[in-house]
């Protein structure tokens, strides 16, 4: 109810009351937002979160990635992804040049680390999946 109360600024000029979102917010177990938004005026009040899940890492540019962990802090961090997908959106060429275009995912596998692939896809349909299945994952994704 009060998740509730705090998203409905009906009765506050059309803004929810900040002391109650404060309030939902520090009492939620899970809270989801976009990696900028984590590092932003509405969580600042929070203590470090226990743990922090960055998913389709491997769409993000690296600094956008780091803005949870640094600005939220946490003790336990899962990047989920496919560094086989689409690269971090990235317009500018000077920004690509410096950079810009890798994921902090593609980085990490760069350097080694080796990624727990995930074997079984449920959303697309055996059919569709055969070809990446084939020409990408070298015939080890399942349906």
């Amino acid at each position: 109810a009060a998740a509730a109360a705090a998203a409905d600024g009906a009765s506050n000029g059309g803004r929810a009351d900040p002391a109650l979102l404060h309030e939902v917010l520090e009492g939620a177990q899970v809270i989801c937002c976009q990696m900028i938004s984590a590092g932003g005026p509405l969580l600042s009040k929070l203590g470090p979160f226990h743990a922090i899940l960055v998913d389709e890492v491997a769409q993000a540019t690296e600094p956008a990635t780091l803005v949870p962990v640094l600005a939220r802090g946490c003790s336990q961090l899962v990047l989920c992804g496919d560094h086989f997908q689409l690269p971090p959106s990235c317009a500018s060429r000077e920004a690509l040049a410096r950079g810009l275009g890798l994921s902090g995912y593609e980085r990490l596998v760069s350097q080694g680390v080796e990624p727990l692939f995930l074997d079984t896809q449920f959303r697309a349909h055996p059919k569709l999946m055969d070809f990446s299945c084939d020409a990408i994952y070298g015939g080890r994704l399942r349906s």
